[in-house]
């Protein structure tokens, strides 16, 4: 099975991607409060989400990661995998961690997340992993202000893309074979 890892670090074809443990330590706010109540509600067979690596079921959810963040993108091989969420879940309990201090509103939010089955109508997958294999770089930051400059042209949809495009194609041939 093959994954997608958005990281700003450099790989080589073959490296081990094991989590970047500073993450939790850069949150602030209302991001610092909904990652502390998602590791306080996590299920007991997962570990801390900062002890864990996210990867992308799916090449346009990566993509749009990568036009937001930048990075590179690469095609990896997960080592253990501990649990496959809806990142729009947190995105929406995000914001509802701004809007209110409501525990019980925060906390179902969060539960939510982490009900295996629950998703967004139109999913952005995460899967909470321990390390992966790189097996390919499928974009590196040189290219982000093309991937950019697309997504401005193509009215934000990653799936409109030229770069996309060709890359789904790729990756659709290369699992033909």
């Amino acid at each position: 099975m093959y994954l997608f890892r958005v990281d700003s670090r450099a790989y080589n074809v073959g490296d081990s991607i094991s989590p970047a443990v500073q993450f939790e330590n850069e949150l602030e706010d209302e991001k610092a409060e909904l990652e502390d109540l998602l590791n306080r509600l996590r299920p007991n067979n997962v570990p801390s989400r900062g002890d864990c690596l996210f990867l992308f079921s799916e090449l346009a959810g990566s993509l749009r990661f990568f036009a937001k963040y930048g990075g590179n993108i690469y095609k990896v091989r997960p080592n253990r995998c501990y649990f496959r969420g809806d990142m729009n879940l947190l995105d929406s309990a995000l914001d509802l961690f701004r809007f209110t201090e409501d525990e019980d509103l925060r906390t179902a939010a969060v539960n939510k997340y982490w009900q295996n089955g629950s998703h967004t109508f139109s999913p952005c997958y995460e899967i909470l992993v321990d390390s992966a294999i790189v097996d390919s770089i499928v974009l590196d930051n040189e290219q982000l202000n093309n991937v950019r400059a697309q997504l401005r042209e193509y009215g934000n949809c990653i799936e409109k893309c030229p770069t996309y495009i060709n890359l789904l194609s790729r990756e659709l041939n290369s699992r033909c074979r």
